[in-house]
C-alpha cells in the first residue's frame, strides 16, 4: 500500500527488549517502513504521552508523502493516546514518589488509599 507502520507496542519501541515482544523481522522492516521498533533506550523513561506526541510529529510528516499511516500492535493505552489524545501531566519530583513507593511497601496501598480519600475524596470516589 506504499504506507508506513507505527508499532504501538509498548515493549516493541525498547531497543534492549528483543525476547518476548515479537518484533518485526529484519525482512518484513525491509518491505515496510516501520516506526517505534527498537528506537529508544529501556533506560529512558517513554510513557503514552511521549509515544502520542511522537506519533502525531511523525504522522504529520508521513501524510505529505501517503495518504495513509497504519498504528497497529500492542498496547491499547498508547493507541488511545494517539486517536483521543492525553492531558499533560506535570513531573512528580522523584523524591516525593520514593516516599510514596516507600510508604505502600511498608504500610500497604490500602493506607495510601486512605490519604487520597481525605485530600482528595471526590476523585477517590471516582
Amino acid at each position: 500500500m506504499n504506507s508506513e507502520i507505527l508499532s504501538a507496542d509498548s515493549r516493541q519501541v525498547y531497543k534492549e527488549l528483543n525476547v518476548g515482544t515479537s518484533k518485526p523481522t529484519q525482512d518484513e522492516m525491509q518491505q515496510v517502513v516501520h516506526h517505534f521498533v527498537s528506537t529508544h533506550s529501556i533506560r529512558d523513561r517513554f510513557t503514552a504521552f511521549d509515544f502520542a506526541r511522537e506519533s502525531h510529529e511523525l504522522l504529520s510528516h508521513i501524510y505529505q508523502k501517503v495518504p495513509v499511516a497504519f498504528l497497529v500492535g500492542g498496547s491499547g493505552l498508547f493507541v488511545d493516546a494517539v486517536v483521543n489524545g492525553m492531558d499533560e501531566l506535570p513531573d512528580v519530583a522523584g523524591d516525593i514518589r520514593e516516599d510514596l513507593n516507600k510508604q505502600m511497601q511498608q504500610d500497604g496501598v490500602e493506607m495510601l488509599f486512605a490519604k487520597l480519600s481525605k485530600l482528595d475524596p471526590a476523585y477517590a470516589a471516582v
